[in-house]
């Protein structure tokens, strides 16, 4: 069941979201802390920009940013999961490869992300799996 999230949300003052080919951007602003809700409006936002389609999602995680525990265990849950086609996890610093070698390590997703450096090159290989999924 798609929940239908709200016209306005804190979540808009704390990412910057965008759906394009078949792949949601994300990117927290800085100094943010990302918690269940934001997730879930982040996912409802996806489904509906996708049609209820299953999509790839590009992460940014440059940002200083924190999720709180419970959501990490809603990007955890595989129900969710199965709309995404794939996840690219966008990493240019230190701290942001150890915040998803963690990530990696206690939440064991069952859609692991593929880990770069470059957003351009993450969004290409993105879109080859989009369009890969569809055809």
């Amino acid at each position: 069941m798609l929940i239908k999230y709200p016209g306005t949300n804190t979540t808009n003052e704390k990412t910057k979201l965008s759906f394009n080919e078949g792949i949601l951007s994300v990117k927290f602003k800085e100094n943010t802390v990302i918690d269940a809700e934001d997730m879930i409006y982040i996912y409802c936002y996806g489904m509906e920009r996708s049609g209820n389609k299953p999509y790839g999602v590009l992460f940014d995680s440059s940002s200083v940013h924190e999720l709180t525990e419970d959501a990490v265990v809603y990007i955890g849950n595989t129900a969710h999961l199965s709309n995404i086609i794939a996840i690219a996890y966008i990493s240019k610093t230190k701290i942001s490869r150890l915040r998803l070698s963690l990530l990696m390590i206690f939440e064991r997703p069952v859609l692991r992300p593929r880990l770069f450096k470059d957003e351009h090159i993450a969004y290409l290989w993105l879109k080859k799996e989009v369009a890969d999924f569809y055809s």
